[in-house]
């Protein structure tokens, strides 16, 4: 499983170094899960779910890594899996947010997510069985809402493949 991380990682690293370095990109690993986690900045305008242009380009390198990546093939020709699935999460910070179109921060994580898979599906051709998005409004925060930098952080969407079923 380390082997099939290390395959994206660095594939991540060759196509998007330079956002990995600028932060706009970060990577973790988590057992048999991998995150990369996207600042809603660059992804989607205030309070909105639309992608932005610059944000389509983005998730647009991020998908076609993950399609092509979908498989190996090994020494002896045969092709191998290399993750399961792709979860798209997405998050908020804790400003609330009551519109007609996003009633709460619940719904606005909802849509920011299913937009990013709809992009996967539509335009880069990732298998819809192998995608689950979720939406966790303000409850998965990774930093102190307390400050404009904290929120920030808690504003985003992860990408996480998971590289089994059970961890072994």
């Amino acid at each position: 499983m380390e082997q099939k991380q290390k395959i994206i990682q660095k594939a991540f690293e060759e196509k998007l170094g330079e956002k990995i370095r600028k932060r706009m990109l970060e990577v973790r690993t988590d057992g048999n899960l991998q995150r990369f986690s996207f600042s809603d900045r660059i992804l989607f305008d205030v309070g909105q779910a639309d992608l932005k242009e610059e944000g389509e380009s983005f998730l647009r390198i991020v998908g076609k890594i993950l399609r092509n990546h979908y498989f190996r093939i090994e020494g002896n020709g045969r092709r191998e899996q290399i993750y399961q699935r792709i979860q798209v999460n997405g998050h908020t910070d804790n400003i609330p947010i009551k519109t007609p179109k996003f009633p709460s921060n619940w719904e606005l994580s909802s849509a920011r997510a299913m937009a990013v898979l709809r992009l996967f599906v539509d335009e880069i051709g990732i298998k819809p069985q192998t995608l689950l998005a979720t939406g966790y409004g303000e409850f998965h925060p990774v930093a102190s809402n307390d400050t404009e930098t904290g929120r920030q952080k808690n504003r985003r969407i992860e990408i996480v493949l998971v590289y089994s079923e059970k961890q072994k």
